[in-house]
């Protein structure tokens, strides 16, 4: 873990992080000039993930 954290405090990162910024900022500028929307990818996980937990049979007896 220890080495994580260095690694993210690196000053190269933070530059590197700006130019990956800029260029996705002038990549979506650029498409939305165009009319084309940015979809977020769906990331599900066991947290947020709605159908992640016991599913019960939903039908009524009539």
């Amino acid at each position: 873990m220890e080495k994580t954290i260095q690694h993210l405090m690196k000053p190269e990162l933070k530059h590197i992080l700006k130019i990956q910024s800029a260029a996705l900022k002038a990549i979506d500028t650029f498409m939305y000039s165009k009319k084309v929307l940015h979809l977020m990818p769906v990331m599900l996980s066991p947290l947020t993930d709605p159908l992640s937990h016991s599913v019960y049979d939903s039908s009524i007896d009539i």
